[in-house]
Formats: structure tokens, C-alpha cells, sequence
């Protein structure tokens, strides 16, 4: 014991194995976590150091980052526990909360009384051990349940190039496809936020693009959306989903796994497109099979839920109010800046994904474009309104503030780009609408949660797409028009639910 004791190293490991079983959780990409690990690891090293020095002792130095990790943590606990607790019957939730006060009553007891009867360096000492056999606890489940084989294969998973840089000089046309996450339809915000669109979708109009006015997505949530889209089917008709939705991959890193291999892209590269992805801070729905991924590396989804499982989040709302609702912000006005950057700078054939988590919760623009704050929440990023606290009159005018300002600023990026880029493809779309008084259990205000915007600008090919378009036959008709192809087009299904898919009606679908 007495080697292991003399260099207390467990408050880095307990940090480094929280973080590590977090992002195992998350079922994140192992690039995805690497910077939250980094800042715990050197935080948990900074408060050693410190606690040390001011204490003359690196052992107490240590107990106390150890210490702080373990408050850190037990915050996470507690939401848990407060989490499992609302779910019973009050008289259960009492013996629940009792049980594990005297629980933790005994636990503090038996450590006192075993603490004066050991030297700190054996307290270190077994600590550090503690710290590997925890260490080893995440680690061997990560290899049992195959999470850890998966995350070496995501780390050395190169997506296969048959085109190369010297052949890209086709005279295909860039195309620029920007996902509004969560962007209804304009008869949604006429009958839901009693909000007018016509202005937006007329400039769009007058800009050349085409408006789908019974535009509907075929699933209700991002994931399902993107994978469908870009292998241009059906979801029911992937082999890999219905692994997921029969438990056999884990859900993020199915839905990951399903980006990783997308015909669509593959098909682009064939043709000597450059591809770009611009992501929208949420790892599992981030398209990593392109060539250029755009991350301007502010606050990722991951990140902040390590912030708010910790109770960082609370100590950020007091000493940086502005930080996370800033970092949000700076997300996506920086995927307008690269989208901007990349589809003017003269390279070409390319093909740029731009994924905007907005209009979607939080609301982070008053309409001028000035910051406004979102408040400190479970999760901010929730946009089904019923997950929240908020009402419908705060949800409805924060939505339309947020709104206003990003369609102008669509304006000035689709005028950018086309004085710069006349020929280039522009397509506008939402992957799903909005949901005010939708809610994902109940077959209800299904129409506010399928209806959705698209609008493309397609030079040269003025009826690429249809009034009812929906997102698993965009590419397929894409390429059939531009590259006289034969992708088979699907008819315009809608399913709600995410893992078991129900097939519903469509009210909009054209008869193809």
C-alpha cells in the first residue's frame, strides 16, 4: 500500500472515470468528449495542487479534490434520486428519501470511526485504489457491453474517398443544404404562434427559390429525419434501425453509426463533391462521413449536460450568467459565418450541410439579434413545451422573437451566396416542426409537429421538388435531376414515435 500512497493520484482518476462513464452513457463520439475529459483531468490536477500547497500536505490536498469530485458526483445523485423520488406515491417517496439519509448516516459513521485509527498516506493509499477498481468498473462494462469495440472502431473509421482532390473540377453545382432545426410550416405559426410568415417565404420567392406550401417531415425527432434523408429510404427498410429498435445497438451510437455510411454522401463523393458539415453541438445527430467537419467549438449538448448533472451550471447562472445562452448563440451565428465562408470562396463542386439547432430551443435572439438570456432549466435544449415550466404565452413570444431574426439573417446568407455562387443549389429545410402543444406520447397535434419549411433555389431545374415534399426523396430527386439518375422515390409516409415507428396518415402526400 505504501507505493501506491506515496503519489495520491485517485482524485485524477475519479474524475477521468466519471467523465469516461458519462460519455459512455451519452453514447457520444470519443472525439465528442475529449475536451470535457481534458478540462476535468487538469481541474482535478489545479484543485490538488492548491488544496496542497494550502494545507502543507499532498495527501489532505488530495481528500480535498477527492472530496469536491465526490460532492460533484452526489449533485448528480441527487437529481436522480430527487428524479425517482416525484415518480412514486408520496408515502413511498418519504421511506425512499429516509432510507438513504440513514444510508448515507451509517456510511459517515463507519468512516469517521475508521479514519482515526489510519495514517493519511493509508488513506491515500486506498483511495487510489478505490479510484482503479472504479476506474476498472467502467472500462470492463464499456468492454462487456461492446461500447468500448465501438468507440476504437468510431476512432479509426475513414470514410472512403473514390474521388480526389485533383478530379474535383466537375461543373456539377455546389449545393447548399442548411437543416432549421424544428422550423414549422407557415400555417403552423399562422394557427399556433399567430405569427405571419408570408414576408420571409415571399423574399424567398422573389430570390428564386420554390416553396413547398404542404412541405411535412416523415418522422417527429432529428435523429430518425437525417438517417432516413441521407440513405434516401425508408427508416423500416434499414437493416441498422431495426437493430436499434430491437435493442441490439445502443441507440446514439446506432443512430451515429447510420451517418457514418449514408449513400447520399457516398454517392456526392463519387461525383467529385467536396462535402462539408457544419454540426449543430448535438454528437449523435452530427454527420462525420464528410470531408471537412466545420465545429466552431463552442459548448457542445455533452458538455452542458456534464455542467448541469454536476451543478456547474447553477455556479455559471451566478458568476457568468451569460456563458451557456452565449456559447449557443455563438453556435449559430458561426455555422451562418461558415456556411457563408465555404459556399463563396470559388472551390467546387461542394456540398455543404449546415445544421442549425434554431429555431429550436433555447431562444437566444430577441428579433434585432441582441443576446437574450434563456433561463436556467432541467434542459434548455428541450423543445417540446410540455417538458418544461414554461407557458404557452412565453414559449409562443420567445419562439417568434427568435424567428424573426433568424429569417432575416436566411435573407442576407441566401443573397450572399448567390452573388457569389449564382448556380449553386439552396435548399431550406426543417427536419421536424415545432411543439407548443404537441407532446411524443400522445397521437395529438400531429400536423404542428410534421409540417415543416422547405423552400429550394435549384438554377436551371425549376421543378426539382413538390408541394408535399418531404425529406427521405430529396436527394434521390435531387440527383435524378441533375445527374439524369434513377434513385427509386418513396412515398410520402409519416410515422410518429422513435424506436417503435406507427405509421399515420398524411394529409399532404402528393400520389407519385
Amino acid at each position: 500500500m505504501t507505493g501506491h500512497s506515496a503519489i495520491p493520484f485517485h482524485p485524477v482518476v475519479f474524475a477521468a472515470a466519471y467523465v469516461i462513464n458519462s460519455a459512455l452513457a451519452a453514447g457520444i463520439h470519443p472525439s465528442a468528449g475529449g475536451r470535457a475529459l481534458a478540462i476535468v483531468v487538469l481541474g482535478a490536477v489545479l484543485i490538488t495542487v492548491a488544496a496542497g500547497t494550502a494545507t502543507r500536505s499532498r495527501h489532505i490536498g488530495a481528500a480535498i479534490a477527492s472530496g469536491v469530485i465526490a460532492a460533484l458526483m452526489l449533485a448528480h445523485g441527487v437529481r436522480i434520486v430527487g428524479v425517482v423520488a416525484s415518480r412514486m406515491a408520496p408515502w413511498q417517496s418519504v421511506i425512499w428519501l429516509a432510507l438513504i439519509v440513514v444510508a448515507a448516516l451509517v456510511c459517515l459513521r463507519l468512516i469517521h470511526r475508521s479514519i482515526r485509527r489510519v495514517s493519511l498516506r493509508q488513506i491515500s493509499g486506498s483511495l487510489n485504489v478505490l479510484s482503479l477498481i472504479l476506474a476498472g468498473v467502467v472500462g470492463g462494462t464499456a468492454i462487456w457491453s461492446g461500447q468500448a469495440g465501438h468507440a476504437i472502431g468510431e476512432v479509426n473509421f475513414s470514410p472512403t474517398r473514390s474521388a480526389s482532390v485533383a478530379s474535383r473540377a466537375s461543373t456539377a453545382p455546389d449545393i447548399i443544404l442548411v437543416v432549421l432545426d424544428g422550423y414549422p410550416r407557415a400555417d403552423t405559426l399562422e394557427s399556433t404562434f399567430g405569427y405571419d410568415n408570408g414576408d420571409f417565404l415571399d423574399g424567398l420567392r422573389d430570390r428564386g427559390f420554390f416553396v413547398a406550401d404542404r412541405a411535412r417531415s416523415n418522422y417527429t425527432w432529428t435523429q430518425l429525419t437525417l438517417a432516413s434523408m441521407f440513405h434516401m429510404r425508408h427508416l423500416e427498410d434499414l437493416p441498422a434501425y431495426r437493430d436499434i429498435a430491437a435493442g441490439h445497438l445502443q441507440e446514439r451510437q446506432g443512430f451515429r453509426q447510420l451517418l457514418d455510411t449514408p449513400p447520399a454522401i457516398a454517392r456526392l463523393d463519387e461525383l467529385g463533391y467536396e462535402t462539408f458539415a457544419v454540426p449543430p453541438g448535438i454528437d449523435w445527430v452530427t454527420l462525420r462521413s464528410v470531408d471537412h467537419v466545420l465545429d466552431p467549438g463552442t459548448l457542445s449538448e455533452f458538455e452542458y449536460h456534464l455542467l448541469r448533472a454536476t451543478g456547474i451550471d447553477v455556479f455559471l447562472s451566478v458568476v457568468a450568467p451569460d456563458f451557456i445562452g452565449g456559447q449557443h448563440r455563438d453556435r449559430v451565428l458561426a455555422a451562418f459565418d461558415s456556411i457563408e465562408a465555404v459556399a463563396t470562396d470559388g472551390g467546387g463542386p461542394r456540398f455543404v450541410l449546415g445544421h442549425m439547432l434554431s429555431p429550436h430551443m433555447p431562444a437566444v435572439f430577441h428579433r434585432d439579434g441582441s443576446f437574450r438570456r434563456p433561463a436556467l432549466s432541467d434542459n434548455i435544449f428541450a423543445d417540446v413545451r410540455r417538458e418544461t415550466n414554461v407557458t404557452t404565452e412565453d414559449w409562443v413570444a420567445e419562439y417568434v422573437e427568435q424567428l424573426t431574426y433568424l429569417n432575416g439573417r436566411l435573407l442576407q446568407m441566401v443573397d450572399t451566396v448567390a452573388a457569389a455562387n449564382p448556380e449553386s443549389v439552396i435548399i431550406l429545410m426543417s427536419d421536424h416542426g415545432s411543439g407548443v402543444d404537441w407532446y411524443w406520447t400522445e397521437a395529438t397535434r400531429t400536423d404542428e409537429r410534421l409540417s415543416t419549411l422547405f423552400a429550394a433555389r435549384t438554377p436551371g431545374k425549376p421543378k426539382v421538388f413538390t408541394g408535399s415534399q418531404t425529406p427521405v426523396n430529396i436527394f434521390p430527386l435531387l440527383l435524378n435531376s441533375y445527374f439524369d439518375e434513377e434513385w427509386a422515390v418513396h412515398p410520402d409516409r409519416t410515422y410518429l414515435g422513435s424506436l417503435e415507428l406507427v405509421e399515420i396518415p398524411n394529409p399532404d402526400s402528393d400520389q407519385r
